[in-house]
């Protein structure tokens, strides 16, 4: 039917310009120049999936000092027909861009295409040149290729029963059928015992993983993973609080008691100690502290001996000593007595 239409306009614009023509053949003027009409870039997908629509964009170069009618076309040999020609007409300098939406065949296979423009000139069309077509061949396939892309090489990625790794370039490529698909892919990416990375995000938004992507066409996921870094709190006597995991520019707290008592050898003389002030990569005197984490941080707590309460402690010991002996002596010796 459309094959019946496209004639029928042809012969009617062939009519009407060949009219054109005879009259000015007649009224002794002079030829008009020839026009210049090339394709230009011609874009289309190199793979389609069986029975889904897609886009043709067919860019026309041209120069033409009158107005000038042009047709494109897509024809296909296996139907041997033209496929949703155009006819517009032309004047000056410059490029046109045709869009044809087009139906992939249902089965598997190559899909051929050829671009044909002609442009009318002198009662003719011209067309036998060329820059006025062009060929295109399109696979008709039922695959997809998901790609999804990590911080680092060697990375471990699962789609659906399939295990891969990451190339060179930190992306796992997988060859799947159009439909639904698990993707699942590390939490967590160890750089070294201080620097770790946590999953974010996808390129897309969604936080789940593993998560479901429905692939219709050739996909590339991309995740975004946040730095971790490691706050190392030590102390030798006392118990501090706020070491661990924190992201990137996380203001962190850590804390410790003033004092401490601390049984050395005699565990009737302990020793009390004072603290002093952290050291490391926090610079502070106070027993608590905030601090900003944007790296690995190893803090230690420095203490200082309370010599004092040693001595006290020591003199109460020597006090209650002195008092169990008297106590001892005086018991003796009301027996004896």
């Amino acid at each position: 039917m459309s094959g019946m239409i496209w004639r029928a306009a042809c012969l009617i614009l062939i009519y009407a310009c060949f009219l054109s023509q005879s009259s000015c053949l007649t009224s002794g003027l002079a030829e008009p120049p020839e026009p210049s009409v090339m394709l230009g870039e011609v874009a289309c997908p190199s793979k389609v999936l069986p029975g889904r629509r897609f886009q043709v964009n067919v860019s026309v170069v041209y120069s033409c000092g009158e107005r000038t009618m042009v047709n494109v076309g897509l024809f296909s040999p296996n139907s041997g027909s033209i496929l949703d020609p155009r006819v517009v007409f032309l004047t000056g300098d410059g490029a046109k861009n045709f869009l044809f939406e087009l139906e992939a065949p249902d089965s598997e296979g190559v899909f051929e295409l050829e671009v044909l423009l002609r442009y009318w000139h002198l009662g003719f069309w011209v067309y036998n040149r060329e820059s006025l077509r062009k060929t295109l061949s399109i696979r008709i396939l039922d695959q997809v290729e998901l790609q999804v892309s990590l911080p680092r090489r060697g990375l471990d990625v699962e789609v659906d029963n399939l295990r891969l790794k990451t190339d060179g370039s930190g992306v796992a490529k997988a060859i799947l059928k159009s439909g639904r698909h698990l993707v699942k892919i590390p939490q967590t990416v160890n750089l070294t015992a201080d620097t770790r990375l946590i999953f974010s995000c996808w390129g897309d938004g969604s936080r789940s993983n593993p998560r479901i992507v429905e692939v219709q066409n050739d996909l590339k996921l991309e995740a975004t993973y946040e730095p971790e870094y490691y706050l190392n709190v030590d102390s030798r006597f006392s118990l501090a609080y706020g070491g661990g995991w924190y992201p990137a520019g996380v203001e962190a707290t850590i804390s410790i008691s003033s004092t401490v008592a601390y049984i050395n050898i005699n565990p009737l003389l302990p020793e009390k100690y004072v603290f002093k002030s952290w050291a490391g990569d926090v610079d502070a005197s106070t027993p608590t502290v905030h601090v900003k984490v944007s790296s690995p941080m190893a803090v230690e707590a420095s203490w200082v001996r309370d010599e004092f309460s040693k001595m006290v402690s020591a003199t109460s010991i020597v006090i209650i000593t002195a008092n169990i002996a008297v106590t001892v002596f005086l018991v003796f010796r009301r027996r004896l007595t």
